[in-house]
């Protein structure tokens, strides 16, 4: 197993996979509206001082993280799926996790924030592990602090 930044070539095998998850929750990419990130992601993620992971086993995507820009001081960790087959799934999570946390500082940001709404409450127990905490005022959302690493 292995964990790169995704590429163009990227694309179609990554819908595919969001898609196959989303079945499995009974809806389905809306690749218009709530997924348009998933279209051009060299834009969407790249072109906006952002980071898109692909973890890989046997040239088989088997979960992807995504974060991007939101403000010139936050960055948003916008998507992180993990095929509920894969092997140590947690701990692939936990990596992509970590890759983030790590990319963030260097990009200057000084906060990651990502929403749980919709996401399982293991997101949210994982998050927590790796110093996310909830705002006050919004229960749905999880912030991390970072320091700007110049």
């Amino acid at each position: 197993m292995q964990i790169r930044i995704a590429n163009r070539q990227d694309e179609p095998e990554i819908r595919t996979f969001v898609d196959t998850i989303y079945q499995k929750s009974g809806s389905s990419l809306n690749i218009e509206e709530q997924d348009s990130d998933l279209r051009n992601m060299e834009a969407n993620y790249f072109g906006k001082e952002g980071l898109f992971l692909v973890a890989e086993d046997n040239d088989k995507i088997i979960g992807i993280a995504g974060a991007r820009k939101k403000t010139e001081k936050i960055l948003e960790f916008k998507r992180l799926m993990v095929a509920d087959g894969a092997e140590d799934h947690e701990g692939i999570a936990n990596e992509m996790i970590d890759v983030i946390v790590r990319f963030a500082p260097r990009m200057l940001f000084e906060q990651i924030e990502v929403s749980v709404q919709n996401g399982p409450g293991t997101l949210r127990q994982l998050l927590s592990t790796k110093g996310f905490t909830s705002s006050s005022q919004n229960d749905d959302s999880l912030s991390l602090a970072v320091t700007p690493d110049f």
